[in-house]
């Protein structure tokens, strides 16, 4: 039975876990409803990767502000190719390199393949066709602010079980691509 602390209950969450427990929540179905927004507690990146790490993983982040909000986690800042997590603001034309650089994993270890956050506007732009687990037939996804040739990358990387897991983050909206997801991207502008 929990101990009441004046009018409060000792083991209530604090606003902190709470706020993570929304955000993982949010993250879970996302992954397991592929190109279903789901809700963040609020908006950015840095709240969708603070429930996620901890001292046993790393990240990259070019943003400094999320940079300094996940250390306070304990995880470890590296570079791109040798992140678990990376959260990037953008995918454009200028900043692919980072993303593409994430590790796919290997045969003998699968689950060292980068999950990736990245910044995105949705219900707009390219549109994005999905098929696989967690969809009914196809769905499509509206995408903006990612380059196509990312998509490219993706698909020549992904050999499930190799691949990445992705978030498209757009304000407090979370989008899950799971590695298991297949995917076809018309050409779009960037």
């Amino acid at each position: 039975m929990a101990a009441i602390v004046g009018d409060v209950f000792a083991d209530a969450p604090t606003p902190e876990e709470r706020r993570a427990h929304l955000a993982y929540d949010a993250l879970m179905r996302a992954l397991a409803e592929p190109g279903e927004p789901y809700r963040l507690p609020e908006p950015g990146l840095a709240v969708a990767g603070e429930c996620l790490l901890d001292l046993e993983v790393s990240f990259f982040t070019p943003d400094p502000e999320v940079r300094r909000r996940l250390t306070l986690t304990g995880a470890r800042p590296t570079t791109p190719e040798s992140a678990d997590y990376l959260l990037l603001p953008q995918v454009d034309a200028d900043t692919i390199a980072d993303a593409v650089k994430a590790s796919a994993g290997d045969p003998l270890y699968p689950d060292r393949s980068a999950t990736l956050f990245i910044g995105a506007r949705l219900g707009s732009g390219g549109r994005l066709r999905l098929s696989g687990p967690g969809i009914r037939g196809r769905r499509d996804l509206l995408v903006d602010g990612i380059a196509w040739s990312f998509w490219q990358e993706r698909e020549r990387r992904r050999r499930y079980p190799l691949g990445w897991d992705i978030f498209l983050v757009d304000g407090d909206q979370v989008v899950g691509l799971p590695r298991s997801t297949e995917l076809e991207a018309d050409p779009w502008p960037m």
